[in-house]
């Protein structure tokens, strides 16, 4: 409508020579000026996408609270998974249009009269096309000729209440404008190629036999050869563990969780290891507490410049610092037992080609399993972890017989350094609810993981009171539900479901999986 065109940019202003009635021209040069008129209206219809003047970066426009993406399977803007095999890209011009990169077309307001916050695809003439500023990196704000009481941002519409953003958007909710919200408008703007390399995982070429499995994460459903062990001559052993494996561990304000650790491995173990604790920031604590650290010389104490860097980044970050080949994960909360045979880990490392190595807590059941996606239609994608199942399944590694294959194990293991790197860490997207993810990763990298359930550590957490002071409940409760979401973003995934390992043979029968040693691999992660 008319009144909306001029609420996003107004008509076309005319020359005054054809709006002064009063001013006489030659005729020959009125002639000559409706036709110029009639050449840039031409060029103006059969325009369909905007000239882009200099470098025009592509981005994937991600909303920054649960991980799904904005996109268009027509001509509409939607909400989508954030999926690498799609076009889903949108150029910020310098004149503040938004273009979707698949089409050529703008972010237009919708033809609804009754709801013109919605954002539609259209032709990207200056008299439709809404135009937009980018607000501390993150919010999308539209921008106005005219007076308005609040800043319009670019948000998920809630149909019940359009001035205000949807927090748990679904797949194919609409895009519009609503009110800005801190938390319902922030959006991520992610370069293409930062995004598909944080997604690599899911370009895998999918099975071609599975029955009912066919969207990104299919792929990862084919398992890794089985564990080999290396020649004699590659062999290169640890004698010194010291030299060879160093722990990190994530914590977040909790120096005396950390000194407890260090003091259990010395105990237990009667050495010490190099430890990279990596803590929430930015303020330094007392000197008392930096003393006691400085007791451990083999402990580095990194303190980050964010109040709240996540587990997964802090993780990765630690790991990135780590000089030994292999790596030792715990949390910060657990101490050893006499059962926490770390020379095991090392041995199975030293002489296999597995990547990781982890075992149990104790007094907990098996937590080690498989993985599995499934899609029983294209709104019920589901990813299982059959906990439990590697160890009733029970394929033992060569020279190790109290160790199986699996796909995740406990939050407890040893790693190596470099392949860990090599599939990016843990997604720092996940602040929580990251252990799966890291586990899939390995497991799209083609990365063998190992389950030793004799290897155990005991979880012993703080006194609940400590925790309810320190907000560290509060937080962990808060993102809980809100990381889970994430984390089925991230994979593109309805439904993340845990089952026995009964369901597991159930599964694997009524539709198997090969490994790779029986088919060839037709993509790469590279």
């Amino acid at each position: 409508s008319s009144g909306i065109n001029a609420e996003y940019g107004g008509g076309i202003a005319l020359p005054r020579v054809l709006t002064n009635r009063r001013r006489i021209l030659p005729l020959a040069s009125l002639i000559c000026v409706l036709i110029l008129i009639l050449k840039q209206q031409g060029n103006h219809n059969r325009e369909t996408a905007p000239q882009r003047k200099g470098n025009v970066t592509s981005y994937r426009l991600q909303l920054a609270h649960e991980g799904k993406c904005i996109g268009s399977n027509g001509s509409t803007v939607d909400v989508v998974f954030c999926d690498p095999t799609q076009n889903q890209t949108f150029s910020f011009l310098e004149d503040g249009r938004l273009v979707f990169d698949e089409t050529g077309q703008c972010l237009i307001p919708g033809e609804d009269a009754s709801n013109h916050r919605i954002l539609n695809l259209g032709n990207c003439s200056s008299t439709v096309s809404v135009r937009f500023k980018l607000v501390n990196e993150t919010y999308l704000q539209l921008l106005y000729h005219g007076k308005q009481d609040s800043p319009l941002c670019v948000s998920v519409i809630n149909i019940k209440d359009p001035y205000t953003p949807k927090l748990r958007p679904k797949l194919g909710d609409p895009i519009g404008f609503t009110n800005c919200d801190s938390v319902g408008s922030s959006l991520n703007l992610i370069e293409e190629t930062t995004f598909i390399r944080r997604r690599k995982h899911l370009l895998l070429s999918p099975l071609q036999n599975s029955k009912n499995c066919n969207f990104p994460a299919c792929g990862i459903n084919r398992r890794a050869a089985a564990v080999r062990l290396l020649a004699p001559g590659d062999v290169v052993r640890c004698h010194n563990m010291s030299e060879c494996v160093t722990v990190v561990t994530k914590t977040a304000r909790r120096p005396h969780l950390v000194l407890r650790l260090a003091r259990s491995i010395r105990d237990v173990k009667g050495y010490d290891l190099p430890i990279i604790a990596y803590d929430d920031g930015p303020d330094p604590y007392p000197d008392e507490v930096m003393s006691e650290i400085a007791k451990f010389p083999n402990l580095r104490y990194v303190i980050g410049d964010k109040e709240d860097l996540g587990i997964s980044l802090g993780r990765t970050l630690a790991v990135k610092m780590v000089q030994t080949k292999y790596f030792l994960l715990f949390d910060d909360d657990t101490i050893l037992n006499n059962n926490t045979d770390i020379e095991l880990l090392a041995e199975i490392l030293d002489t296999s080609d597995a990547t990781l190595v982890g075992g149990k807590f104790e007094y907990y059941a098996h937590f080690a399993g498989y993985f599995r996606f499934t899609e029983n239609s294209p709104n019920e994608r589901s990813l299982y972890h059959y906990s439990g199942a590697c160890y009733t399944n029970n394929e033992t590694i060569v020279g190790f017989p109290s160790c199986m294959r699996c796909d995740t194990t406990s939050n407890a293991f040893m790693a190596k350094t470099a392949d860990v790197l090599e599939v990016g860490g843990w997604s720092q997207e996940l602040k929580i609810k990251e252990h799966e993810d890291l586990f899939l990763r390995l497991k799209a990298g083609r990365k063998k993981v190992v389950y030793c359930p004799r290897f155990t550590i005991r979880n012993v957490r703080q006194r609940p009171s400590i925790s309810r002071e320190s907000g560290y409940t509060r937080l962990k409760l808060e993102r809980s539900s809100q990381m889970a979401r994430m984390f089925m973003s991230v994979w593109n995934i309805d439904h993340h479901l845990k089952y026995g390992a009964n369901l597991f043979r159930r599964a694997r029968d009524l539709d198997p999986y090969p490994d790779d040693d029986e088919v060839a691999e037709t993509s790469s992660l590279s």
